[in-house]
């Protein structure tokens, strides 16, 4: 049996076919074009958060320990890069910002105090931050990977992981 579909006319439709509109491979090209003319700007912002991370990480302030102030700055920051890094396709700096996430975040639910897994992740992101000699895919696969043996060692997991494991979609 053949099923006869009908697409009432509106206003909305009737608009959509008029002559004049642009298809749709065309306003995806201009989206395209517009977000690829803000890629200077994003990648000024990548780098004064990249340069905030690493003057925070220069100097703790708690008893030679990063205070609750300054693991929220950092929380901070790398939000914004990690918005940035992936909406503009620099995908090991957004993977390693992440990776800082998890472990700033460990680190403050805990109250346990490491300065050095901080320093190596913030000195990491640096190496793969945009403007930054490029290092092959390979090599970005094992900065990575180090990146989260680090989080395996204090016991925290990757909160990407936990969003997989209760059917979040990422």
């Amino acid at each position: 049996m053949k099923q006869l579909l009908h697409f009432p006319r509106t206003r909305l439709s009737e608009g959509a076919r008029a002559f004049g509109g642009v298809t749709r491979e065309e306003a995806i090209k201009g989206a395209l074009d517009q977000m690829e003319s803000m890629r200077g700007d994003a990648d000024l912002v990548i780098e004064k958060s990249i340069a905030t991370l690493e003057q925070i990480a220069a100097a703790p302030q708690d008893g030679g320990f990063f205070s609750p102030g300054q693991l929220s700055a950092m929380l901070a920051r790398c939000d914004q890069i990690v918005t940035l890094a992936g909406t503009f396709g620099y995908r090991a700096l957004d993977a390693a910002t992440c990776c800082l996430c998890d472990l700033l975040e460990g680190l403050r639910q805990s109250g346990l105090k490491d300065i050095a897994s901080i320093r190596v992740h913030v000195r990491t992101m640096r190496l793969l931050a945009p403007g930054a000699p490029p290092l092959a895919a390979g090599h970005q696969n094992r900065v990575l990977a180090e990146l989260t043996k680090i989080l395996a060692h204090h016991g925290f997991a990757r909160a990407s992981d936990m969003a997989d494991k209760a059917g979040i979609a990422s």
